[in-house]
């Protein structure tokens, strides 16, 4: 069969994941590409307590909602919560914090549907963070606050040179634009085929290396492991051009 041996790299610990490549018999490799730093919690833990009823906080990364649950606990955050992903919502649900899902896992979608507060609108992210979302919550006129709730390092460690010589037939799979440019930092030459997990890492992914993205229905293991069915099925197609 055509992915039988195929060679996939993810660039984040994502255990699911692997288990359900290497049932498609996939033979999988791991080369992390983003890693996060601890920010002022003291800092953070002010700005979120600041907030009241008329505020929203917005969460929009399982990171996020780890960094603030390590700032706060969840009786001191009083504003209304939104939370980007299935994911962060649940992991704030295990702390007792009640969020809102938002709609579509992105932060430009949010920022076009999201019910603009009479008070503030806290954005708790990633130094990283792209600015589409408070560009676009501005122009509907909210007021927005950003607060760097940890800080994302781009940066490969691993068996780096296993995936240089491995990336040109493979499938690798990206979770966020910071993983691709970590990526790209550490390996010269572009994928076999890439993977995203959504639209925003697609862009980021098109922009490093080019060529076609494919991206994943949902952000979730099996829709994921589709995706590297379709895109790998493209490396085969190329190999036997």
């Amino acid at each position: 069969m055509w992915r039988e041996g195929a060679w996939v790299v993810l660039t984040r610990e994502d255990d699911d994941l692997a288990r359900e490549l290497n049932r498609r018999a996939y033979r999988v490799v791991t080369l992390p590409c983003v890693h996060i730093r601890a920010f002022d919690r003291g800092a953070l833990a002010k700005t979120v307590t600041a907030l009241g009823p008329d505020d929203r906080l917005v969460i929009t990364s399982v990171r996020g909602a780890d960094a603030i649950l390590a700032a706060v606990e969840a009786r001191e955050i009083r504003a209304p919560v939104t939370a980007i992903g299935r994911a962060t919502n649940d992991r704030l649900a295990q702390s007792g914090v009640e969020a809102e899902l938002a709609p579509q896992p992105d932060g430009a979608s949010l920022a076009r549907s999201l019910d603009v507060p009479g008070g503030m609108v806290l954005l708790a992210r990633s130094d990283r963070a792209l600015a589409d979302l408070p560009a676009i919550l501005r122009e509907r006129g909210a007021r927005v606050k950003e607060v760097v709730a940890y800080r994302t390092v781009a940066e490969a460690l691993g068996d780096v040179a296993t995936v240089r010589s491995r990336a040109p037939r493979a499938v690798v799979v990206f979770a966020s634009p910071s993983a691709v440019d970590g990526f790209a930092a550490a390996v010269p030459e572009p994928p076999g085929a890439v993977v995203a997990i959504g639209p925003t890492t697609a862009a980021r992914a098109r922009m490093r290396f080019g060529g076609h993205v494919v991206v994943a229905a949902r952000p979730d293991t099996m829709a994921l492991a589709d995706a590297v069915d379709r895109a790998a099925l493209e490396v085969a197609d190329d190999l036997r051009a």
